[in-house]
């Protein structure tokens, strides 16, 4: 439905198409890039096997056995399939002018206002299900993933720290998404750019 020019017929296994045909086609060629997700074996191992980006999921808790799970799936890739692919992971960001104002809204949506009984629910307890206790690491309710928390200068080392564990991209996520998807680029993606982390963009 992506490549065909002309209408066409499939039969296969879920799917039976009778004269299909889509447009708009994709704007990238031949085909948008696949991200699977799937941390059981079987799952690595089909993501390996057909995905171009294969998406991970990690926390700062956890980063010597992130590291060790993302060499192991690029390992698989290469050894069982011949296939290089690029591995994400999920980020939530605060990121304000100081650190201090970072923490502060950190703790203000994390401590006084996490909505914890609900990230239980979601999680199914495979994720903290609890604000976190004294001298403990902050992280956010749910699937909040690995946290990016600073002024942009930090947030842009602790990405640099992420690509040298071997990750290509993260997906991002904002309490307030309007505003701070709009401090991103105008704050964080030009210190992105000088590191070398992201290409400019041209339209």
């Amino acid at each position: 439905m992506w490549t065909a020019e002309e209408e066409f017929d499939h039969e296969g296994r879920f799917f039976n198409i009778i004269k299909g045909f889509h447009q708009p086609k994709p704007i990238q060629h031949p085909h948008p890039p696949i991200m699977s997700a799937g941390s059981s074996e079987t799952g690595a191992r089909f993501a390996a096997k057909y995905a171009d980006m294969v998406f991970t999921s990690m926390t700062e808790a956890n980063e010597t056995e992130a590291t060790a799970r993302i060499k192991a799936q690029r390992a698989m890739g290469r050894k069982a399939f011949g296939r290089e692919f690029q591995v994400w992971t999920t980020c939530s960001v605060v990121c304000r002018p100081t650190e201090k104002e970072a923490l502060d809204y950190a703790r203000y949506y994390i401590l006084e206002h996490g909505d914890w009984e609900a990230a239980a629910n979601l999680s199914g307890g495979r994720r903290p299900t609890g604000p976190p206790g004294p001298g403990e690491r902050l992280h956010s309710p749910g699937w909040g993933g690995y946290f990016l928390m600073g002024t942009p200068e930090q947030i842009v080392d602790r990405l640099i720290h992420l690509t040298h564990m071997g990750l290509d991209g993260v997906v991002l996520s904002w309490v307030n998404y309007e505003a701070e998807l709009a401090h991103w680029i105008s704050d964080v993606i030009p210190l992105m750019e000088q590191a070398g982390l992201r290409q400019p963009y041209t339209p």
